[in-house]
């Protein structure tokens, strides 16, 4: 009997000491997201910064503040840390828009090169209702949908196969601006 030689395994190319801090900072957040095509959203992978309207309105409640301050108002105070608390709870509804949702990226049916291949993102809800969600790629029309709770559906990115071959689906952002519109929650699937 002959019995098959099997090579070890190769090492891992090293990582790229040198380079702008541009492409360290997309191979540390590459290494953050590993490639896969269904993914639970967690704490971990769902990102919160202010919109233009939220930063505005966090300047507002920066110049009401010292009025209050300084004319010794006391509905100033009220309506500034009411206000400011609105933003805070704002905050965790738009984390918790996206907070257990499974997001499944399943492949497109196959065309041919001149036509547009439609990718589909389909989002599990386990728990209450999800408003305003939107799928958003670069150069692509954004899919917007609502979850019912305990239910799934499922957006549509319509690409267009420029070329013969395999087509990856694109890197695309899940995003909510609920309830507010002062912040945005998104993750993002990037390869």
């Amino acid at each position: 009997t002959v019995a098959e030689a099997t090579l070890p395994a190769p090492a891992p190319a090293p990582a790229p000491r040198g380079g702008s801090a541009r492409q360290r900072l997309r191979s540390w957040w590459l290494s953050r997201l590993p490639l896969t095509d269904t993914w639970q959203l967690g704490q971990r992978n769902i990102y919160i910064l202010p919109t233009k309207a939220g930063v505005t309105f966090a300047l507002t409640l920066a110049v009401m503040l010292p009025a209050a301050i300084n004319y010794q108002l006391n509905l100033g105070y009220l309506l500034t840390f009411l206000l400011a608390g609105m933003g805070i709870v704002s905050l965790l509804h738009s984390q918790g828009g996206l907070l257990g949702l499974r997001v499944t990226v399943t492949g497109a049916d196959p065309v041919f090169a001149g036509e547009v291949a439609a990718f589909h993102v389909c989002l599990a809800n386990p728990g209450r209702e999800r408003l305003a969600l939107r799928v958003e790629a670069k150069g692509l029309v954004p899919a917007h949908l609502d979850l019912p709770a305990r239910d799934a559906r499922c957006a549509t990115l319509a690409v267009p196969a420029v070329r013969r071959g395999w087509l990856d689906c694109p890197p695309f952002v899940l995003a909510s601006h609920y309830p507010l519109g002062i912040t945005r929650a998104w993750t993002r699937r990037v390869r």
